[in-house]
């Protein structure tokens, strides 16, 4: 039974993501539509579990949008993956706590990591040999994608850490009970 509920969890968390990312892209205006919300929950979902097990909602998610997007199949995936990779690596080995300050550097410094790989990426995949144009306003777009993205992690960040575990001394992690 557990197992089920497990299943069923995860399943409207995954279509959470999936239509959440689409509604976020397809429906909301300029500046807000650039947020990486499969980015932020999943980031958010990494600190909140302690390990890498959220990757997995990820990697199915980002498979479902990959229908959707002009992009290759799977460059969203990977770039996604690898950024969350770096995330928690930033988490686990070079920073050695989870204040929101911290939290919003990791975020910021893997959301920046998401586009110089996808960058790297679409130069390699750059099938038709047309010669890629980064213009000033695409930098803008990149660059407000990356703010608001981490504006969103550090908020749910903030909301859990005061309002979930509301003035606990240890972090956020629900395998971990609290240390006296």
């Amino acid at each position: 039974m557990k197992w089920f509920i497990v299943c069923c969890y995860s399943i409207l968390t995954l279509l959470a993501l999936t239509l959440g990312q689409i509604f976020i892209r397809e429906l909301l205006p300029f500046p807000f539509n650039q947020i990486n919300a499969i980015y932020g929950v999943s980031a958010w979902l990494i600190i909140i579990y302690g390990d890498n097990r959220p990757l997995w909602l990820t990697l199915t998610s980002s498979i479902l949008l990959g229908f959707f997007s002009s992009a290759p199949f799977g460059a969203h995936s990977f770039v996604l993956i690898s950024s969350l990779a770096v995330f928690s690596w930033l988490l686990g080995s070079v920073f050695a706590n989870l204040s929101t300050s911290i939290v919003a550097l990791s975020g910021g410094l893997a959301c920046l990591a998401y586009r110089l790989i996808w960058i790297f990426l679409m130069i390699i995949l750059n099938l038709n040999r047309e010669p890629l144009v980064f213009s000033l306003g695409l930098f803008q777009n990149w660059m407000s994608e990356i703010l608001l993205s981490t504006m969103l992690l550090v908020l749910l960040y903030f909301f859990s850490t005061h309002f979930i575990k509301r003035l606990k001394p240890h972090y956020i992690d629900l395998r971990r009970s609290p240390t006296v």
